[in-house]
């Protein structure tokens, strides 16, 4: 399989007409002229590494015509469809032809059968359903057919053979609530928003136009104008081609300009003048930013006016409802149609039809804009393969959650998304409630001491587990009585987060402030959320059967693994009396008891290094109480290749003491678990000693008294970190220091005594944590690092395999991220290899993560996955076995009860529990 790089080049060639803002409002280009612009737009959205390979690239696709006019662009679009896609057993998927038997409309998209890859890259740049629409229409299937026979659906790369295999069952066991809504859901929903004039889209198109990262990718886009301008007016353009085609569909004489003209007869004033201005735009590019949210709203009313003949305007229920359902119902008879779900789709198909009927210029100028921008904000939405990794995914992550109103959209969409037929297993993860704390010590308020916070936070989940079950029992409605319905189940994740230097260790002693100790609030935040999530579990009935487990998310980087390990293991039968005691003796709640709970954890997928991402998985196993059956998030450290990996990264940076916590933990693996035998232990010593001296060595602060720092030490508060941070204060007196955040009384000056306490609290020590933390670099291509590293990858894979942890892999999510080059590359490959050298048998499921933000689909992954097995040289039949093992691993590790149950049952449980939630609701809103 090509590399994902030339895949994601050759599909942004194709496509870049249609997605960049420099051709929004040109049609027509000189071959040169063309060639030009989609070498500027590629340096925007890419990088060139090669100019002649994208020169001749160019010159593949664009070289036909001498000069290229809308027409061209509609063809080629057509093209494109015709080549990609087909029908395969009443399923729309990627057409697998045989070169030699079809005609060179059909290499459009590749001279190469394989186009699974290239599906991928395109499909982040813009929305499948046009390819679909073009296809389908050019085909000769009509609306009402595609619609009765359901053939309007994400396009498939799942063959035959291997879909036959998912029917009997898969699970999503990793996809976050915010990043799983599809685009063109969000789309659809900005639409409603918009016409139906809801305040809170005004203040989400405000935050994205004032959002750092949105501002960033504009610079880097090149485009200068304010994307609420651009969205609004592209969604009253989508609203004007609806209303045409009503209209056309009884008046089959006129045009769209005629028709936008005996509009603009009935607006007058300043409503008129603004209208012109919009229409303008459309054909011109004239630029439209002194616009206001007014001013468009204003036309909005003045267009509901003149379609329903209100002489006074009265708010009559939803616009956008009315708008929509009339333009679907003068093409589909179906009146229990979905229109939500299918309003995109029919606009395309419908208007792609009004072009291949009509030559109406006018039409084409405008849909094709209307395309070129829709897939502009697509392109804001879903990450594409132009940037790798964890920094660049957050800022698409976070534009989610911008867009998207969470309580009453987020539950509903994921349900009418994911749980298709094969889906028995879902579950999906919730984010923990964060506090706000004052920055200053003064102003310091113990917020877990806080009555109103505690009941603030219960309220919060209440809420949020009662949306779930209303979301849960709405879909349940869909179903037939008789049958096995999906089960769902939510995870409640910890967002992992970067706590600042400014600590002392003493001064917490003396003025008991959580904020002294780094990473103590985080924790107590962490175990507050989780007590009140356990109580809801042990307090309502049946709840513990779909608030089903736990997870630690978000930037590994922010975080070390020892800051949630104490949260991770009060939720083991063996240390359960903490969270209880923590429960009753500081927020007055008694916790009973109630059925376990799953933990995973997102780990190994970023870091600084590989031994810190191996280091990062080794100690989530051993102090979170890892048991067989348990799993971990990605872990695609796992399974990358070291080589490659030193290839590409030959001098790193990271923190001067996850250098030093590294060295001692590969110091033990060598001293008690016998690896790395040809490396004499005297090498890591020198490693070890080299980096103290960095970090303790401070304004004199070791003075000659180095000697009383040993490695034993080092080692014991390294691993005292997980034991964590509610001090003895025994210790305290022992070691009283008058410092008072400077170094001049600073007890460790004159120390002679380094014991592992005193290196312990000199990780919550502002003298040192500047040290700590600063950035150094190490060259890592030395032949004994290399080797290192390969051993001790060996070692967690080993004992990953042998305690039976399944790892959550995400294809596309993990190619986006992670330390690899392209899908041939994925770490699933080396983490479980049976179906080649049968050397490692990690437990490995496919997930989705994101797929809001990755354009894809569950089924699609395996997909992908199946296709490199072949491309590996796999036989069919081997490589079908294999993807049927991690499925039946996906079903297998769900943390939801397996048992099957009913529509009836789980009705019955839902709607008990969603009872005792609105009572406990309504009590707390009368006790106010």
């Amino acid at each position: 399989m090509a590399n994902s790089k030339e895949n994601y080049l050759r599909m942004l060639i194709l496509f870049l007409p249609y997605l960049d803002c420099r051709f929004f409002h040109k049609n027509t280009f000189s071959q040169e002229e063309l060639e030009n612009e989609i070498l500027m737009g590629i340096e925007h959205h890419g990088h060139i590494h090669n100019l002649d390979m994208v020169k001749s690239t160019i010159q593949f696709y664009y070289s036909k015509n001498d000069t290229y006019h809308l027409d061209d662009f509609y063809e080629m679009l057509k093209n494109a469809a015709q080549s990609l896609l087909t029908y395969h057993h009443n399923r729309l998927c990627i057409d697998m032809f045989d070169d030699n038997m079809v005609d060179e409309a059909k290499k459009y998209i590749s001279f190469y059968h394989n186009k699974t890859l290239d599906y991928l890259e395109l499909n982040k740049l813009i929305a499948d359903s046009l390819l679909a629409a073009f296809y389908n229409c050019y085909n000769d299937y009509d609306l009402e057919f595609c619609l009765d026979h359901n053939m309007i659906q994400t396009v498939s790369v799942v063959n035959h053979q291997l879909n036959t295999i998912l029917l009997k069952g898969i699970a999503e066991t990793h996809i976050h609530i915010v990043g799983s809504i599809p685009f063109e859901k969000q789309w659809n929903w900005l639409g409603h928003e918009i016409l139906d004039h809801h305040e809170n889209v005004r203040l989400i198109l405000k935050a994205i136009d004032d959002d750092k990262s949105v501002k960033f990718q504009k610079q880097r886009y090149g485009y200068n104008g304010s994307l609420t301008n651009l969205i609004i007016a592209t969604m009253m353009l989508r609203l004007l081609l609806m209303l045409y085609l009503v209209y056309y569909f009884y008046n089959k004489d006129v045009d769209l300009e005629s028709y936008l003209c005996k509009f603009e007869e009935k607006l007058n004033g300043k409503i008129k003048v603004n209208y012109v201005k919009l229409i303008n735009y459309y054909m011109t590019g004239l630029a439209i930013d002194d616009f206001n949210y007014n001013d468009f709203d204003g036309l909005i009313v003045a267009i509901e006016k003149v379609i329903y003949g209100l002489s006074n305007y009265q708010k009559d229920g939803s616009f956008s409802k009315k708008v929509y359902q009339d333009f679907v119902r003068r093409f589909i008879e179906n009146k229990d149609l979905d229109v939500n779900k299918y309003i995109e789709y029919i606009l395309q198909h419908q208007s792609i039809a009004y072009i291949k009927e009509k030559n109406d210029q006018r039409f084409k100028e405008f849909f094709l804009h209307y395309i070129k921008v829709k897939n502009f904000i697509h392109s804001f939405i879903v990450q594409s393969s132009d940037i790798k990794g964890f920094l660049e995914f957050q800022y698409f992550f976070r534009r989610q959650h911008m867009i998207f109103d969470i309580q009453p959209n987020m539950f509903k969409n994921i349900f009418d998304t994911y749980l298709y037929d094969q889906v028995k297993f879902l579950e999906i993860r919730i984010g923990h409630v964060k506090f706000k704390y004052s920055s200053k010590l003064e102003n310091y308020e113990n917020l877990y001491a806080s009555k109103i916070n505690v009941n603030e936070t219960v309220k919060i989940y209440y809420k949020t587990v009662l949306d779930f079950v209303t979301s849960y029992l709405t879909f349940l409605k869909t179903l037939p009585s008789n049958s096995l319905v999906p089960q769902v189940g939510l995870i409640l994740h910890f967002n992992k987060r970067y706590d600042d230097i400014e600590k002392c260790w003493d001064n917490y002693f003396k003025v008991k402030d959580d904020s002294l100790i780094r990473y103590k609030q985080y924790q107590e935040e962490c175990f507050l959320n989780l007590i009140i999530f356990q109580k809801i579990r042990a307090e309502i009935p049946y709840a513990d059967e779909y608030l089903v487990g736990i997870d630690g998310a978000s930037n590994e980087l922010l975080s070390e693994p020892w800051v949630l390990a104490p949260i991770f293991r009060s939720v083991k039968d063996k240390y359960k009396s903490i969270l209880k005691d923590k429960a009753f003796n500081r927020y007055g709640i008694k916790l009973l008891a109630t059925k376990d709970l799953g933990i995973t954890y997102h780990v190994g997928e970023v870091f600084h290094s590989i031994a810190s991402g191996l280091r990062h998985v080794d100690e989530v196993i051993d102090y979170y109480g890892y048991q067989n059956g348990e799993r971990i998030g990605h872990g695609t450290i796992l399974g990358i290749s070291i080589d490659n990996y030193v290839d590409n990264h030959r001098i790193i940076s990271l923190p001067a003491i996850e250098l030093l916590d590294n060295l001692l933990w590969l110091y033990h693996l060598k001293a008690y678990k016998n690896l790395f035998k040809d490396i004499s232990i005297s090498y890591l010593e020198e490693q070890i000693w080299k980096i103290t001296h960095f970090i303790y060595d401070i304004n004199g602060h070791l003075g000659g008294n180095s000697e009383g720092i040993n490695i034993h030490h080092l080692y014991l508060a390294y691993k005292k970190q997980f034991a964590g941070l509610d001090f003895v204060k025994d210790e305290y007196y022992l070691l009283n220091c008058e410092a008072n955040f400077s170094s001049k009384n600073c007890i460790f000056k004159n120390s002679k005594n380094w014991n592992e306490d005193l290196l312990f609290y000199s990780r919550h020590c502002r003298c040192f944590l500047k040290k700590m933390t600063r950035m150094i670099q190490i060259d890592t291509s030395d032949e004994t690092i290399i080797n290192i590293y390969k051993e001790a990858q060996q070692y967690v894979i080993n004992k990953i395999a042998y305690k039976g942890i399944i790892i959550e892999t995400n294809p596309v999510s993990n190619a986006n991220i992670g330390e690899f080059n392209s899908m041939n590359d994925h770490p699933i490959f080396m983490m479980n290899d049976s179906f080649d050298k049968d050397h490692n048998h990690v437990m490995v499921s496919v997930n989705t993560d994101d797929p809001g933000v990755f354009g894809t689909t569950l089924k699609n992954q395996y997909g992908f996955i199946l296709q490199v097995l072949i491309d590996k040289g796999v036989p069919m039949e081997k490589a079908l076995k294999w993807i049927d093992m991690t499925r039946e691993n996906g079903l297998n590790s769900t943390f939801i009860n397996r048992t099957k149950k009913t529509k009836k049952e789980i009705e019955e449980e839902l709607n008990k529990i969603k009872r005792i939630l609105e009572e406990k609701l309504n009590r707390r809103e009368d006790n106010k």
